[in-house]
């Protein structure tokens, strides 16, 4: 009899959890999903037409718009302005300091006469 009801405890616990941990971030995620088709269909669209006279590399609207989508924050919906003044302080800072670490090498050219054969050593039994 314990054995049916630590059985129907442990299912329970089990289903109890499992709802909690898939249903938690459904409505966030689905809230988001329809924020980002809103915002899709404020895009202008071209003919397919259009589309092929105009080339791929003509079209920095369309890169704007990628670099927005890529920056947005979900949480807030919108491109969190003040987060992306540090991110640039800090990207310009590991910059500075790549730039300063690697202006400090010099390297030594050798002449050689090698003619970019490569001989392997092979080692058998």
């Amino acid at each position: 009899m314990k054995k049916i009801y630590y059985l129907l405890l442990s299912i329970t616990a089990i289903a109890v959890s499992a709802i909690y941990v898939f249903d938690r971030g459904v409505d966030t995620r689905k809230a988001y999903e329809n924020y980002l088709i809103d915002e899709f269909s404020n895009i202008p669209h071209h003919d397919v037409s259009d589309m092929k006279e105009i080339p791929k590399m003509d079209r920095p609207d369309m890169a704007a718009i990628q670099d927005y989508y890529e920056i947005i924050d979900p949480k807030e919906q919108r491109v969190p302005v003040e987060r992306l003044k540090e991110a640039r302080k800090v990207s310009e800072q590991r910059q500075a300091m790549k730039a300063s670490f690697s202006s400090g090498i010099e390297w030594d050219c050798l002449e050689s006469d090698m003619g970019g054969e490569n001989a392997f050593v092979n080692v058998g039994p």
